[in-house]
């Protein structure tokens, strides 16, 4: 898996690192940092449409195509 992939490019049931958020300071950025999404901690994505299911730890959330397209995630 390269070093810096949008988490939306993942499979469903692929778990990554999470290395970068785009647009930080942004509200929607802000929005992933309260839901626990920082650089360093894993994701695994649980389902791709309607929306995108994330699970951090035991916690699972769900984000739009926009938000999910900040998250870059990698090894």
């Amino acid at each position: 898996m390269p070093e810096d992939l949008p988490v939306t490019l993942l499979g469903e049931g692929v778990r990554a690192r999470v290395v970068r958020l785009d647009q930080p300071g942004s509200p929607g950025t802000a929005h992933l940092v309260a839901l626990g999404v920082l650089p360093g901690v894993e994701v695994t994505l649980l389902q791709r449409y309607p929306a995108f299911v994330m699970r951090i730890g035991h916690t699972e959330f769900a984000v739009d195509d926009q938000l999910a397209r900040r998250i870059h995630v990698g090894r």
